[in-house]
């Protein structure tokens, strides 16, 4: 490949007879060789054979971008908008590889929000991408086992609403896979590396039951309740049970 003015080497192909021609496909994305014995068809990129930004940009393939918003490695060509900033990154723009989401809080308890229910949604390094018109970005919580996938619209201050994961909560706890869908390209471009986890401790009502949520829930001894607010608690936190490290709820619940 040539470019700024100096040939690249990106790969080699050995034929058993001598090249008689080269043709180039109207799409230039492919380049036919064709000797004596045979018609060869070589694809000029071999950009999908990596799945990460990271990989992808540091190819030194010239042909190959990440295209953010569709998840892909490919030629600008074939990634929507790929003219607009920030939607596809060229060779070396790894800094600009969204790395990871953070949501806060870390965990949802019930408890402790207050209505609306929603959470924050930060990208590092930060998403700049502007949207285009009717464009929207979207949370999406998902939960296999119960058939759950809620999308929910992240507005201009980076918030989305959980009112509706909330509704599910049926047990003390929901585990959810956290990802961010663009409507563009009706892709989910992001997921988590971690479950993200909703908690509702007044759903049990038993010590046993609500100990096992590793210090998020606790039992208020002198109310018979769970929750993951303290202060509700009768006596504050000195009555609030939760297990710790390599406890059960054999060493903390009062048993008769």
């Amino acid at each position: 490949h040539y470019t700024n003015g100096s040939l690249i080497l990106l790969s080699e192909v050995e034929v058993d007879s001598e090249v008689n021609n080269i043709i180039w496909s109207e799409d230039s994305e492919y380049v036919y060789l064709t000797t004596t014995d045979e018609i060869r068809g070589l694809k000029l990129e071999n950009c999908s054979s990596v799945t990460s930004c990271d990989e992808c940009v540091g190819l030194g393939d010239p042909l190959c971008g990440w295209c953010v918003l569709e998840r892909k490695c490919s030629r600008s060509s074939f990634c929507m908008d790929s003219d607009s900033s920030g939607r596809y990154l060229s060779q070396g723009e790894g800094d600009s590889c969204i790395d990871s989401v953070t949501l806060e809080p870390s965990e949802f308890v019930l408890e402790l929000e207050s209505i609306p229910y929603q959470i924050s949604v930060e990208f590092t390094p930060p998403l700049t991408i502007s949207k285009l018109s009717g464009e929207e970005y979207f949370c999406v919580f998902t939960n296999e086992d119960k058939n759950i996938e809620i999308k929910s619209i992240i507005d201009d201050n980076n918030y989305c609403s959980v009112t509706e994961v909330i509704s599910k909560l049926d047990d003390i706890s929901l585990n959810t896979t956290f990802g961010v869908f663009n409507s563009r390209t009706n892709i989910q471009f992001i997921t988590a590396d971690e479950e993200y986890i909703f908690y509702n401790c007044s759903a049990v009502s038993k010590c046993s039951e609500c100990v096992i949520t590793d210090g998020v829930c606790g039992w208020c001894q002198l109310d018979f309740t769970c929750t993951g607010d303290n202060s509700t608690c009768t006596g504050g936190a000195d009555n609030w049970l939760t297990t710790s490290d390599d406890e059960t709820y054999l060493d903390i619940c009062p048993l008769l």
